[in-house]
């Protein structure tokens, strides 16, 4: 009986405080820090916290940025670690009292993890060394191409060959050529055994000419 006379009391403190204060004074002020793979959750205490505190305590929601929070529940300020660095976590704190949610939650709130200087220097300097060597490498190539060209030229020219007509010319072998000899040979020839069978036809005249000649004559020498 006692103790609902307490919470009783304790919720009517917070709606006269909640009036007074149109800030919500019952919502826990939250504040957070983000540092190098952490993040430190530091909550404000009111009036109401230092007049209850002993049967109060905080309820901290966190998470990634877009999932689900993950809640603890802590009586103190709270560190949260082995966050992911560059990643985006969210916080939000409500009061829980007497084992029930006291006024409302905070508002959420959103960072990101920063990289610690000591990274953050680490990787320039990697990146500055990394840079270095390149363009170390980049320079001794060029002065290499530079004084090399000529050979290099001539290690990349591709080997000199000759179209097959080109060969042929220069080999003096004609395939199509001695295909049309071939074929006017045969030509020759074939007109060669016609011609033949014309001269022997002409021959034949000739000698009855010249038989029918010596006949006539032969007659007047008679």
């Amino acid at each position: 009986m006692l103790c609902l006379k307490c919470v009783l009391s304790f919720w009517t403190l917070c709606q006269v405080i909640k009036q007074a204060h149109p800030a919500d004074s019952c919502s826990p002020v939250v504040q957070i820090k983000p540092q190098a793979g952490f993040l430190m959750v530091n909550i404000g205490k009111n009036c109401l916290w230092d007049e209850h505190g002993d049967h109060c305590h905080y309820v901290v929601n966190y998470g990634r940025e877009g999932e689900k929070l993950e809640e603890y529940v802590s009586k103190s300020p709270k560190t949260l670690r082995g966050l992911e660095i560059g990643g985006r976590y969210c916080v939000q704190v409500r009061y829980v009292c007497y084992h029930n949610p006291l006024g409302t939650s905070s508002p959420l709130q959103c960072v990101s993890i920063p990289e610690s200087e000591r990274t953050r220097h680490t990787r320039i300097v990697a990146i500055s060394v990394t840079l270095t060597i390149l363009l170390g490498f980049l320079v001794v190539g060029l002065a290499f191409i530079y004084r090399h060209h000529e050979k290099i030229k001539q290690f990349l020219r591709p080997p000199l060959q000759l179209p097959d007509h080109y060969r042929e010319y220069l080999s003096g072998y004609f395939p199509q050529q001695g295909l049309s000899i071939t074929r006017t040979t045969r030509a020759c020839e074939e007109s060669h055994d016609l011609i033949s069978i014309v001269c022997c036809e002409e021959d034949r005249s000739d000698r009855t000419g010249l038989a029918r000649l010596l006949n006539w004559s032969h007659p007047l020498a008679l």
